[in-house]
């Protein structure tokens, strides 16, 4: 009776350690459901204060000329709210429900672009791109060099069309490379830009506006030798990280000021480009050649490296990076091959662990994103030729 005692309560251990890992694993898939579900209530705030202001000017030429954007904007909110969150009904029946399936396809690549188009209109004007960023509202924001003593902000359709065009003059003893700038969308028609010299700015796509600051104003200790190199946005929470060419990453609020210092862990010398996801920071560095999952703490804490491509003689260093709505990470690696600048595109589980695609572009990449578009998601890049390549991202079944 003993033995069988025994053995019974074996079993019903392993029962027991078995109900509690599916408990955790199921409450994990509840806050990345919760944390996207978020995500879309912000953007839909974000939306409802757009038209709230407008409505409240009273004027029906302005609401005739926002129209456009607020009605593609509307679609695409509505489109990603039906396709990337479960049926709420079913949540209340989830001792029945596995929560796993809604995870349970893994997001291909299409081996060649579905469509390339030639950003005439940005080539015609002689502006460089150095930076590319998708905004909700479904245009196109990419930044660059103007010319010698200019940068750009350029809004761009999908048609690789110009919307807008803003050209930023060099603050007196400046120098030629300061005019490198990067941008990162703060809601549906604002930009943060950045400059190589410190410059931060915030863009309004609707009037052309562009309010500018400076590090050393906003950062007391703040060295010009220092340079601002990348910067990406936490819409929900409305904060601002500027990445520079050291381990510091500082942390403002959406109207540039300073909120506290994220110290990057030893071995990471610089935030090349960086993305949220969940609730960390993917810190691409060129400089130490890696890709690093990092905490958005205070006290910053290293929660892993991505996987390094190891795709012929090239000594790769992350260079660009963006996520996709179910959490799919994308980085351009660069590496110079026998006196040649070339670029691949890798593709990352959502939990950072595994290197599903390694695939040569054909040309150097300056910015990468992810749109919707007609219901599906696609990824985006900007060349060093001025070509807008959209690849498409099948959901494809592991089941």
């Amino acid at each position: 009776m003993n033995s069988v005692f025994v053995l019974v309560n074996r079993e019903f251990e392993k029962l027991e350690s078995s109900v509690d890992e599916q408990g955790i694993h199921h409450q994990k898939d509840l806050e990345k459901i919760s944390n996207k579900a978020a995500n879309r209530k912000m953007r839909y705030g974000n939306f409802k204060s757009t038209i709230s202001s407008i409505l409240a000017a009273n004027d029906n030429w302005t609401e005739a000329q926002c129209l456009p954007d607020i009605s593609k904007a509307g679609d695409s909110l509505i489109r990603e709210v039906r396709e990337h969150l479960p049926q709420l009904e079913s949540l209340k029946q989830i001792e029945a429900v596995d929560l796993a399936t809604t995870m349970s396809g893994i997001v291909r690549i299409t081996e060649e672009p579905e469509s390339v188009v030639d950003i005439k209109d940005v080539e015609a004007q002689a502006l460089n791109v150095t930076y590319m960023k998708y905004i909700d509202n479904g245009s196109i924001a990419i930044t660059g060099v103007a010319d010698y003593e200019q940068s750009h902000i350029t809004v761009i359709d999908r048609d690789g069309k110009i919307i807008s065009t803003n050209h930023i003059n060099q603050k007196k003893g400046d120098c030629d490379s300061n005019v490198y700038r990067t941008c990162y969308p703060l809601d549906l028609f604002k930009l943060v830009t950045t400059c190589e010299n410190g410059e931060l700015g915030i863009y309004n796509m609707k009037n052309g506006s562009h309010i500018r600051k400076h590090m050393r104003g906003i950062i007391s200790d703040w060295e010009d030798t220092k340079h601002v190199i990348s910067v990406t946005t936490d819409q929900i929470n409305k904060n601002v990280y500027i990445g520079t060419g050291s381990r510091d990453i500082f942390v403002l609020d959406d109207m540039l000021e300073y909120c506290y210092t994220l110290q990057l862990p030893h071995g990471i010398q610089a935030s090349t480009d960086m993305v949220l996801h969940d609730d960390n920071l993917i810190v691409c560095d060129d400089v130490s050649k890696g890709a690093y999952i990092v905490t958005r703490r205070s006290k910053t804490e290293l929660v892993g490296k991505l996987p390094e491509p190891d795709h012929g003689d090239g000594d790769w260093g992350p260079v660009r990076v963006c996520t996709d709505c179910n959490g799919f990470i994308y980085i351009i690696w660069s590496s110079e091959i026998s006196g040649q600048w070339r670029d691949i595109l890798t593709q990352y589980s959502p939990d950072c662990h595994h290197l599903l695609i390694t695939k040569d572009v054909e040309s150097v990449v300056f910015g990468i994103d992810t749109v919707l578009t007609d219901g599906s998601e696609k990824l985006i890049l900007v060349t060093l030729e001025r070509k807008l390549c959209t690849y498409g991202l099948p959901m494809v079944s592991v089941q």
